[in-house]
């Protein structure tokens, strides 16, 4: 045996060498993909991972967009939901409607992991929903790099000055850890790396900026620590914060003294040019902040704005030290203008030197309304009107509500769009505007949706339509009326209902005659109540739309009964 090993010893060396080669090469395989592997490749993602955006088009990807409004929502209205799940606590703390990550997250059944969007080959991590404060109310998806690029290192500040009046605390002076002035805005603003999200047609038509998010305006750690620390990262928001303490910022921060910014602050950046604190309002890319993220320990690790898992805070750059694996966060140091506070690979935060290279990991607000607006004209396979029924522009249909004074509104003329944004007292969804004396065939060809995935019924649940059925065409002489229901199919599930309100038609026969005359005096007089009927008959009935039913409508009726005025002018 051993003149066997020892005829053999370079044989017995290859077999060691080989050995120590396999457990360093998938020993070295387990180590990196234990470090890469932070959780984020089991998190849903939308389309299967496909892009959202086709810049050679410009355009997005139907079905890419589909798949993300039906996760987030799963067929609810998207404003109805935000009001439904907004989290309450931080409501108290910013005014602001946000669904928080933690909420989404579990929605689309991915609670640690989330949410994932490819957008412009990058994936983007969804960490909140809500909406814009300009009186449009568009629905807002607020998106977070998922993992720093590994070759991209910016520095917060090129040097900081050695001023200091306090010894407790480290040199630095007022500005070199203000956001607004700093080498990294100015690296996402002019960076070809990030163009696509700075400036230009995608950035200008589907992102929108800080200035339009409520709780941009007022966030900080102000009752979010046990602690009592609570004039920590006031300047994370766009406002001038003041906390009650006679109406005043907080004399000290936390060590140091120093007085923290105002809005209106301004410093010059490294290339001398003036900027406000609060400029990176006006900013479509931007980098978020502790109060946004949230951090490790007390620092907010479960009352941040979003709300995002350890897991989702988690990323991989490139590096296998944690202490050198960071990417920049917004917000300045409590105490030390010469530093700047950072998120580690592994989730939790420290504070760096503004002089460092570090990573960059943006976030951006999607308007999924205007996203979703853009392909409303899209008739192909990929297009949203799978989903939603979709009247024709030229058509003249539009979907229509009661609002609060009792009056008939249509969406088109208040900002609204069927599947993508509507009233919040909406619960039936009616679409209106249609003329009287409207053949089956006529009210099908005016929809953009596939004829063989509509089905029509009457008010009784007796079937008009079926453009499944073999052999099936819709009907050139019966007329669509007033409490007929149209569903929408997407193969055997249906994924959209409407009912159908035609003005003066009362009875439901698709007509004007003498009993929607009859009908709308009973209304008139009281005999019949407005409030008892089904909100496609009141709409038919409130043809002066005045809030009540008079004599005058019965009079605008009869009127159009006998031919001398249309009623579409009265839509």
């Amino acid at each position: 045996m051993k003149g066997l090993l020892k005829n053999n010893k370079w044989l017995v060396a290859i077999i060691v060498m080989t050995i120590v080669v396999l457990v360093l090469t998938f020993g070295g395989i387990n180590i990196a993909l234990a470090l890469t592997d932070t959780g984020k490749s089991a998190a849903i993602k939308a389309g299967n991972g496909a892009e959202l955006w086709n810049s050679a088009t410009n355009s997005f990807n139907g079905t890419v967009l589909n798949d993300l409004k039906q996760k987030l929502f799963n067929k609810q209205n998207p404003l109805t939901y935000i009001e439904n799940k907004y989290d309450r606590e931080e409501y108290e703390l910013t005014g602001s409607k946000i669904v928080t990550a933690k909420t989404i997250n579990a929605q689309v059944g991915k609670p640690e992991e989330g949410m994932i969007v490819k957008l412009g080959g990058q994936d983007w991590m969804v960490t909140s929903l809500t909406t814009t404060n300009d009186g449009k109310d568009d629905v807002v998806l607020t998106l977070y790099l998922a993992n720093p690029d590994t070759t991209e290192k910016v520095q917060y500040w090129k040097e900081y000055s050695t001023e200091s009046t306090n010894p407790n605390y480290k040199y630095g002076k007022k500005g070199e850890n203000m956001y607004g002035s700093s080498i990294l805005r100015e690296h996402l603003l002019t960076s070809a790396k990030w163009s696509m999200f700075s400036r230009g047609y995608f950035a200008n038509n589907f992102l929108v900026q800080p200035t339009k998010i409520q709780y941009q305006h007022t966030q900080s750690a102000v009752g979010r620590w046990s602690d009592g620390y609570n004039w920590y990262w006031s300047n994370d928001a766009l406002d001038t914060f003041t906390e009650a303490n006679g109406g005043q910022w907080h004399e000290y921060l936390y060590y140091g003294g120093q007085t923290p910014y105002k809005a209106t602050d301004v410093h010059n950046d490294n290339s001398g040019n003036p900027q406000r604190y609060d400029a990176w309002g006006e900013d479509y890319i931007w980098i978020p902040s502790m109060t946004e993220v949230g951090g490790n320990n007390d620092y907010m690790k479960e009352r941040s704005v979003w709300k995002i898992s350890p897991t989702q805070k988690q990323f991989w750059d490139g590096t296998s030290t944690d202490v050198n694996n960071r990417t920049w966060l917004r917000s300045g140091d409590s105490g030390n203008y010469s530093y700047a506070y950072v998120l580690c690979a592994s989730g939790v935060h420290h504070d760096a030197t503004v002089t460092y290279s570090l990573g960059v990991r943006p976030a951006l607000h999607l308007n999924l309304t205007s996203a979703v607006l853009s392909t409303a004209g899209d008739t192909g396979s990929t297009a949203p009107v799978n989903d939603s029924i979709m009247p024709k522009a030229e058509s003249g249909y539009d979907f229509a509500y009661i609002d609060e004074e009792g009056i008939r509104q249509g969406y088109a003329k208040n900002g609204y769009i069927h599947g993508v944004k509507a009233p919040t007292n909406v619960t039936t969804n009616v679409l209106g505007n249609i003329q009287p004396n409207t053949t089956i065939s006529a009210f099908v060809n005016s929809l953009k949706n596939d004829k063989t995935k509509i089905k029509i019924y009457k008010k009784n649940g007796a079937p008009v339509y079926d453009g499944a059925a073999s052999g099936s065409t819709p009907s050139t002489t019966q007329y669509i009326g007033t409490g007929y229901r149209i569903d929408l199919y997407n193969g055997s599930t249906k994924v959209d209902t409407a009912q159908i309100s035609v003005l003066g038609d009362i009875d439901g026969n698709g007509m004007i005659n003498a009993i929607d005359i009859t009908m709308i005096n009973k209304i008139a007089i009281g005999e019949t109540k407005l409030s008892d009927l089904d909100l496609e008959f009141k709409l038919a009935s409130l043809i002066d739309n005045k809030g009540i039913v008079t004599v005058v409508d019965s009079c605008i009726l009869t009127e159009c009964m006998f031919g001398t005025i249309n009623i579409n002018r009265y839509f």
